[in-house]
């Protein structure tokens, strides 16, 4: 494996890799739906808490509003919601964990959503540097294992290969740019001392 890895750091158009797009898109949406999942528990979280924050509503057979007047009423019964100081102790750490567990998946999609990006990005190796990605596998032999450039075919079978060096046309174009950056402050300045 490190002679493969030799030879192919050798030439840039050999910097092939596989982009793993089905992969990459299967982990998508699977996040997805975890947090999916999750913005529903915290949906189902905040109409909690906003039902216990609000007093109920009187009903038809709930008694009169206490007057002066009027004599003394017993007390409502209970809440059926919790209203004690470790009650409410239990549902902010269960917000907090909930929150924690969100943002830590939203920072995983991110991720994920951003390497896809990258990887989509990157251009289609040439089928020169294929050709000689191929023809440096078979000088080596033997000395490969099959499943040292199983990718490669993997990659190859579904077109889902890209290359990291550059295409030729950017190489071009980065490389008229840096002349011509070079070279007009050098003849601006030549013209200025004659």
């Amino acid at each position: 494996m490190s002679r493969w890895a030799a030879l192919l750091s050798l030439d840039p158009t050999l910097q092939i890799v596989c982009r793993f797009t089905w992969l990459h898109t299967r982990c998508l949406l699977d996040i997805q739906k975890q947090l999916q999942a999750l913005e529903d528990q915290l949906t189902h979280l905040d109409r909690e808490e906003s039902r216990r924050r609000t007093p109920p509503e009187p009903t038809a057979g709930s008694p009169e509003p206490v007057t002066a007047s009027s004599p003394p009423t017993p007390l409502p019964p209970r809440p059926a919601y919790p209203t004690s100081g470790v009650d409410v102790a239990t549902r902010e750490n269960s917000r907090e964990t909930l929150m924690s567990l969100i943002q830590e998946k939203l920072r995983l999609y991110g991720e994920l959503t951003e390497q896809q990006h990258n990887m989509i990005g990157y251009g289609r190796p040439s089928h020169l540097g294929l050709y000689n990605m191929r023809s440096f596998r078979k000088r080596l032999g033997t000395s490969l294992d099959e499943k040292d450039y199983e990718w490669l075919q993997h990659g190859m079978q579904r077109k889902d290969l890209a290359t990291l060096s550059r295409t030729g046309f950017s190489a071009l174009f980065d490389s008229t740019m840096k002349f011509i950056i070079e070279t007009i402050p050098l003849r601006v300045s030549c013209k200025e001392k004659v």
